[in-house]
């Protein structure tokens, strides 16, 4: 059975996946302290983005800050989580 989507988690992808679509991106510990979680409750998060909603992501040089490499397509998914808990669908 897979895990339902929660109030907490559907709020650190709104986030996240609007953090990613800024030129200049979100570092993991960032996120961890904004929710007060685990960086590796981020890392999920972060392999969540990549693997279910197909964001493609870099890693900055400094090695700690993620992007998207498309960020219309970030703020596209973004934009349309946002509808969807509007709507209450999440």
């Amino acid at each position: 059975m897979s895990k339902l989507l929660t109030r907490p988690l559907i709020e650190r992808l709104l986030t996240t996946a609007a953090a990613l679509a800024s030129k200049q991106g979100i570092k993991t510990r960032e996120l961890a302290e904004l929710f007060e979680v685990s960086e590796k409750t981020i890392h999920r998060d972060r392999e969540f983005i990549q693997n279910r909603l197909m964001i493609d992501l870099d890693l900055d040089r400094d090695g700690f800050r993620y992007r998207a490499r498309n960020t219309a397509q970030a703020q596209g998914i973004a934009m349309a989580l946002q509808a969807m808990v509007g709507r209450g669908i999440l």
